[in-house]
């Protein structure tokens, strides 16, 4: 629960890569798709509801607009690498 909390999930640089996307106007589900996978670090994509998703998305116009993802996306479907670095550093002596 710490580590969640430390590492809690910021969308603002999903939020700006998804402006930047319709600024260039690349904007599509599937790019769309790829932006969330990769800023949210989702391993097990075949179980998300992707329609959703895309509405979330699609719809946000401000940052807060994108903390619906957090029951769509949850956290069983993602690896967090700083989290898991984090414990792994937890479990050795004299850690950095």
């Amino acid at each position: 629960e710490l580590l969640n909390h430390l590492f809690a999930r910021q969308y603002h640089f999903l939020f700006n890569a998804l402006g930047k996307a319709v600024e260039a106007g690349s904007s599509n589900q599937v790019l769309r798709q790829q932006l969330v996978c990769d800023h949210l670090d989702v391993v097990a994509s075949e179980s998300l509801d992707w329609l959703a998703i895309d509405s979330v998305l699609s719809n946000a116009r401000k940052v807060q607009d994108l903390q619906t993802l957090n029951e769509l996306v949850p956290l069983s479907a993602c690896v967090n690498w700083q989290k898991v670095a984090a414990a792994v550093a937890l479990t050795r002596r004299f850690a950095v």
